[in-house]
Order: C-alpha cells, then sequence, then structure tokens
C-alpha cells in the first residue's frame, strides 16, 4: 500500500531567467500552510495563545478575507481532537480572535475559502464525502451539507483542498478511489450557480495541491504511481498536462499541499518548497515545466509554508528541531536568506504552521502565522517579514 503524499507550490509570474539546473529527485515534500501579517515590524514577534482556545489537533488552516465595510479579517480553523472543526476570526487591526463551533464529526484536513462575506469550509466526512459549511454574512454559519460524489465513484481517497481565483468560484481538487484525479467546481453565473465534478484522469497516488491564479487560471499538482511529479493546467479554456520533470521519489513522507499565491501566475512557472528524507528544506523554480534550483536553508520536522510577496520573494515558516518557529526569505531569482526564529527556540510546537498574508500598498505584507504547540493550544504571532 502506498502512503498518500502531496505537493506544494507557490506561484509567480516575474520569473524569467534561468538558472543552475537541479535536481529534487530525492525529495519527498511534506505538508504546508499559509500566513498573515499586521502592520508593526518586529523582529521577533511574541506568540500568544488565541482567546479561549480549544483543545485542537496539528495543522492549522487559514484564510484572508475584506468585509463589506472594507474590514480585513482572518479566519483560522482548527480540528479539536473530538473531530469537530473549530474556526475563530480576528480583525487585523485589533487582532481579536473569537472562536465558533462548526461541529461534527470530520476526518482528515480541513480546507477553506473566503470572499468579502463568503466564507466556506470543507472536509471529509466519516463516511469518506466532501462536505461544506457555509457563512455568507460573516457571522452565522449554515450547517454541513453534503457535495455528492459523482455515482461512478462510490468514495474518495485523499482529504479536499480548495481554492478560488476570485468571488463566485471554487475548485476543490481532490484524489478518488480510483486513483484519478478529481475537481469539483462550482461557478455562479447570473446567481445561477451549480456544483460540478470533472475527471481528470490519471493514475495517482497522491491527494493533489491546486492552485489558483488570475481568473481562468488553475493548476493541479499530483505524483503518478512511479513518483513523478505532474502538473494539469488550465489555460485559455484548455486543459493541459506536463510533466515537472524529475522524481519524487519516496512516497514515504506526505507532501506539501498547494498555496494560494497572490502573485500573478505566468503561463508555465512555478517555486516548489518541499522536505525531503534528511529533513532538509528544499525548494525548485520551475520555467516550461523544467527543474532550475535546488537549495537548502535549514531543517524541519513538518510539512513548511510558503507565501510569496508582492516584491517576488517567498515567505516560508516551519517547525525546527527545537520546536520553534523558523522564517527564511526566498528569492525567485536569488538564494535563500538565512533562517530567522520567530520568538524563542522551545516554544513547544508540533506540525506544520499556517499563515496567510493580508492585502496592502506595502511590499512586505504583514502575515499572520498560526501554530499548535504540544499542550493543544493554537498560538498566533504577527509577522512583518
Amino acid at each position: 500500500m502506498r502512503i498518500e503524499t502531496k505537493v506544494l507550490l507557490a506561484r509567480n509570474s516575474g520569473l524569467r531567467r534561468s538558472q543552475t539546473a537541479g535536481s529534487l529527485a530525492s525529495a519527498a515534500v511534506a505538508s504546508l500552510v499559509v500566513a498573515m501579517t499586521s502592520a508593526t515590524a518586529q523582529a521577533s514577534p511574541p506568540w500568544q495563545a488565541l482567546p479561549g482556545t480549544v483543545s485542537t489537533s496539528v495543522n492549522p488552516v487559514a484564510t484572508f478575507r475584506v468585509d463589506s465595510n472594507g474590514v480585513q479579517k482572518v479566519t483560522v480553523y482548527a480540528m479539536d481532537t473530538s473531530q469537530q472543526l473549530w474556526a475563530a476570526e480576528g480583525d487585523v487591526a485589533t487582532r481579536t480572535f473569537t472562536w465558533q463551533n462548526l461541529g461534527c464529526c470530520l476526518v482528515g484536513q480541513p480546507t477553506a475559502i473566503a470572499w468579502a462575506e463568503h466564507r466556506e469550509a470543507i472536509a471529509l466526512g466519516r463516511d469518506n464525502q466532501i462536505y461544506h459549511n457555509i457563512s455568507t454574512d460573516g457571522v452565522n454559519w449554515g450547517g454541513w451539507n453534503q457535495l455528492h460524489t459523482p455515482p461512478t465513484l462510490p468514495s474518495l481517497c485523499s482529504d479536499p483542498k480548495a481554492v478560488s481565483w476570485g468571488p463566485a468560484r471554487i475548485d476543490i481538487a481532490v484524489r478518488g478511489c480510483d486513483n484519478h484525479l478529481w475537481d469539483l467546481s462550482f461557478s455562479n453565473f447570473f446567481f445561477s450557480g451549480r456544483w460540478t465534478w470533472t475527471n481528470h484522469g490519471g493514475t495517482i497516488q497522491s491527494a493533489p495541491a491546486p492552485s489558483a491564479g488570475p481568473p481562468g487560471s488553475l493548476d493541479f499538482w499530483f505524483v503518478d504511481l512511479n513518483d513523478n511529479l505532474w502538473n494539469r493546467h488550465l489555460r485559455n479554456n484548455t486543459w493541459s498536462t506536463i510533466s515537472a520533470g524529475f522524481l519524487a521519489v519516496n512516497p514515504l513522507l506526505p507532501m506539501v499541499g498547494a498555496s494560494n499565491s497572490s502573485t500573478p501566475l505566468g503561463s508555465q512557472t512555478a517555486t516548489v518548497v518541499a522536505l525531503n528524507l534528511s529533513g532538509e528544506i528544499v525548494s525548485a523554480h520551475w520555467e516550461s515545466g523544467i527543474p532550475l534550483t535546488v537549495l537548502t536553508p535549514g531543517h524541519a520536522v513538518a510539512k513548511p509554508v510558503a507565501i510569496a510577496s508582492q516584491d517576488n520573494l517567498y515567505f516560508v515558516y516551519w517547525v525546527d528541531s527545537a520546536q520553534g518557529i523558523v522564517r527564511a526569505e526566498l528569492g525567485v531569482l536569488g538564494p535563500w536568506g538565512s533562517p530567522n526564529p520567530l520568538g524563542q527556540p522551545n516554544e513547544g510546537f508540533i506540525g506544520s504552521p499556517a499563515a496567510v498574508a493580508a492585502s496592502g500598498a506595502n511590499l512586505h505584507k504583514p502575515v499572520f502565522v498560526f501554530a499548535t504547540k504540544s499542550d493543544g493550544t493554537l498560538n498566533f504571532a504577527v509577522d512583518t517579514p
């Protein structure tokens, strides 16, 4: 039996130069999450427990939105130990959070999307079917409803991963138990929205990693049964599939889910951040599907998280062997910067952090970083790289 793997990506349109060719053949990738920052610059931001926090499992998920009044808000989702999903929404300016219990009973890793007053949490139920819970007023949640799988596909064999290229468009990528890549999409044209399943075929061993760019642009990344990394992308209303050019090699380590980059996407450019078998964080840049660079800034104990800034920099966060959170910059055309700790070592963090960037005119967006400690508390820090 193969252990499920995932792939983590951040996309960028500003890459045009070739770099020294490298190989990620030794990399098996871990998971990744996204963080968001505030306006006050701090070299080493202090960590705070979310007020009234519940005892959570690892690997939270975070989203960012601007409501109808122009207020910037971030929502973090975390599953507790009884398989109930909780959401804590915070005001970016005041950094105050309010917890809501979204109910039971879910399994695996949740995913979420947001825009304006719309928030949507998505997860697998115990029957291996996809369920979603929607809030359309920024306050109340409607309860869990099933998104039925196609009649030819009795169940799903990976956690779903949702992305959105803008309001009224959602894509949920998932691996079917037939080892095919499936996409459940929602489009709301003229207020007559509906969900549609698409079978993209293939023989995949991992949960696909989707990434959404400008409207009309989607990427699904997946690993086949021979450990090759592939990309299936939508451009100009046409789907195409290309090989990413290297082996993921050992699938025993989970690979990372794609990050939603705020950077506009070029036709075929991408940067991947991964964890290899030695726990080293490595990266590779593709231009037209060719791996160009492999770099190593440090070691992690679980999935890193990468977000893209507005000036062609990626900020990568991870938990190191001392159970602290570390951040390093990765220039899309240059080397890694030196790793910098967020807070103190031995903070007791486990699993993977989550992060999401706030919007704004400044080049370096404020980032809220969320991470779980070994006592089950969910903590956050505001980073301004």
